[in-house]
């Protein structure tokens, strides 16, 4: 019986858990898509093509982090039995 009042609060927690990722996740995303436009538009070698470089790497290794993350709490939400409602 424990076990069926405490399932809310860790579906609650986990789709909390899940939001702070995808919202890192979007943050992420976006300066990487950002850094694009500077890339196509900056020579190698240029400072702002070193500094888009940098913040794309920054951003990428945040993303390999986060995507793992999201996908691990993914499997846990699966786990929780459906509530009947």
């Amino acid at each position: 019986m424990s076990e069926k009042s405490s399932m809310p609060v860790e579906e609650a927690a986990l789709r909390e858990t899940l939001t702070g990722l995808l919202a890192d996740f979007r943050e992420h995303a976006e300066v990487a898509l950002r850094v694009q436009k500077d890339i196509e538009s900056a020579y190698p070698g240029d400072d702002q093509f070193d500094l888009a470089v940098a913040k794309l790497d920054a951003a990428l290794t945040a993303l390999s982090v986060t995507v793992p993350a999201l996908l691990r709490e993914l499997d846990r939400l699966d786990e929780i039995p459906e509530g009947k409602g």
